[in-house]
């Protein structure tokens, strides 16, 4: 009985030794599923920097790596059963915790998360220089925007500076009244160094040439002198201005001349008239001690044809009945400004419908007893009385020249404004 025992256990031993069975395993290897194939696990979690996702960590273990994605997920797969060690890098961050000690035993390890932050950076400098004509601007205001902002002043030699600045990226600006600089403004990235040499060149912006003319509608009368006028003319950086006077044109035969072309308020004494308006233009140009302004125009008419020198208006509320007849109550108003420097006679008005003279006067009571000053504005009503075929409307003002006694007309005609 004893023989057959120790038979059957030599047996058992033999058939164990030829399927290969053995028992343990070390800390780090796959678990065996059917047909022999090795399984294995992942390690994942979230990794975010102020509450935000943080993308591009890598995560290392002494198994593999990964990177967060976007959503700040990283997954570190093909990890068989043991022990390990993950740790977050990037950059710029420190992270809570630093590692991470896990065990992998049988399943997925989820969750297993970090937080960034951001560390603390060296501080840079950011440097440059604004110049004019070659020579330092003193007094720019420049202004830094983007990652950071201050403002600086350039010093006496045109010199700017930023400091404590950290890595990112900013525009420089510049600006001071009276300049434009180039370039406008400038981008500069800093990334672990100082960055100098930022230079702006700056120029004046050039001055503003204005003119008044003492009178630009003038009644022509031998020796009446026209004063000009710069004054108004001006320089944003107040500097000191130079004047520069020409005639752009005069009439044909004028021999009038300015009395000083540098003068603030140079004057000239007309010596032709013409039927034309502005006849006399002059031009006029400042320096501010770097630049010229653009060329600013006065414009004189010199006449002695009133009809020139005056301007017309007029409004009118037609009343109309069925058959287009005009009906009473119907009014006509028209005036007449007087555009020059001189008073005139005003000696006649006359109405007409198509041709035909419905009402004329030469009261000085309607005619502002029969005088128009300089600058004024005489004003003529009249209202129809009567039924009247409409054949459009014209009225006319007598002028009489108070040198020669040449009667000159202006006239004008109503639009239709039906009521």
């Amino acid at each position: 009985m004893k023989k057959q025992w120790s038979f059957i256990l030599a047996a058992l031993m033999a058939v164990m030794a030829m399927t290969g069975c053995s028992g343990g395993s070390s800390d780090t290897s796959g678990g065996s599923g059917a047909g022999g194939v090795t399984v294995t696990y992942s390690i994942s979690g979230t990794i975010t920097s102020g509450g935000a996702a943080l993308a591009d960590v890598t995560v290392s273990t002494n198994g593999g790596s990964a990177t967060s994605n976007a959503s700040g997920v990283y997954t570190i797969s093909g990890l068989a059963n043991g022990n390990y060690t993950i740790t977050p890098v990037k950059t710029g961050f420190t992270f809570t915790p630093a590692t991470l000690a896990l065990t992998v035993n049988g399943a997925n390890l989820t969750d297993h998360n970090f937080t960034a932050t951001a560390a603390a950076s060296g501080t840079y400098s950011i440097s440059g220089a604004i110049t004019n004509g070659g020579s330092a601007l003193v007094g720019v205001t420049v202004t830094l925007a983007g990652s950071g902002s201050a403002t600086a002043t350039t010093d006496s030699s045109g010199n700017f500076s930023f400091t404590g600045t950290q890595n990112g990226s900013f525009t420089i600006t510049p600006s001071k009244a009276g300049y434009i600089f180039t370039p406008a403004s400038q981008v500069v990235t800093v990334n672990g160094a100082d960055i100098s040499s930022q230079s702006f060149s700056a120029a004046d912006i050039a001055p503003v040439a204005k003119v008044k003319v003492s009178s630009p509608f003038i009644y022509y009368k031998p020796g009446k002198v026209v004063t000009l006028d710069g004054s108004g003319s001006n320089d944003a950086n107040n500097n000191p201005l130079t004047y520069s006077w020409s005639f752009f044109r005069k009439p044909t035969g004028s021999n009038a001349v300015l009395s000083d072309p540098v003068a603030v308020k140079p004057t000239f004494t007309p010596d032709v008239a013409s039927n034309s308006i502005f006849n006399y233009i002059v031009n006029l140009t400042v320096n501010n001690g770097i630049t010229n302004s653009t060329e600013a125009k006065g414009y004189i008419t010199v006449t002695t044809d009133l009809s020139i020198l005056v301007s017309p208006s007029h409004t009118s509320n037609y009343l109309m009945d069925g058959s287009g007849n005009l009906k009473p109550g119907t009014t006509f108003d028209s005036a007449l400004k007087n555009l020059s420097d001189e008073s005139f006679s005003l000696t006649k008005y006359e109405l007409r419908n198509g041709t035909t003279v419905i009402w004329s006067t030469t009261s000085p009571a309607d005619l502002n007893n029969n005088i128009i000053g300089p600058g004024q504005t005489v004003s003529i009503p009249y209202t129809q009385t009567t039924t009247l075929k409409d054949n459009g409307h014209e009225y006319t003002y007598y002028l009489t020249d108070p040198l020669t006694n040449i009667i000159y007309t202006r006239t004008g005609s109503f639009d239709w404004v039906i009521q």
